[in-house]
């Protein structure tokens, strides 16, 4: 089904400016058309924020709660550093793991890159 639905959905978005009434037609990405996208100033960003959501996702799971669980108060702990480096993927995170209010916790005693969560309703 979601072959189907994703290419309606090319259908409406995209057919007109690229002239391909499918998504099946288009053109393959090129490293090219990437150019003007600015690489993250942190390259272990997307890993510290996957490795936020797994924290997030093993409690639910440890709960028996589904990964599609609304978070509806959620603390998530780390040292300063890894703390700051979260916040530029922060609204990401917390989108992804479908968390409502949150609280950044700093735990010192916490390595560099590792995290808890600290609380979760």
């Amino acid at each position: 089904m979601l072959p189907h639905i994703t290419d309606e959905v090319w259908a409406w978005v995209y057919a007109e400016g690229t002239g391909q009434r499918s998504i099946h037609r288009a053109k393959w990405p090129a490293a090219g058309d990437f150019a003007e996208v600015a690489a993250p100033a942190d390259a272990g960003l997307l890993e510290l924020a996957a490795a936020a959501m797994a924290a997030v996702n093993k409690r639910k799971s440890e709960l028996g709660a589904s990964v599609g669980r609304v978070v509806t108060d959620l603390a998530l702990g780390a040292n300063a550093a890894t703390l700051a480096r979260l916040k530029p993927a922060l609204g990401d995170v917390l989108a992804a793991v479908r968390a409502g209010a949150h609280e950044l916790v700093e735990r010192a005693v916490l390595a560099d890159g590792g995290g808890q969560v600290v609380r979760f309703c």
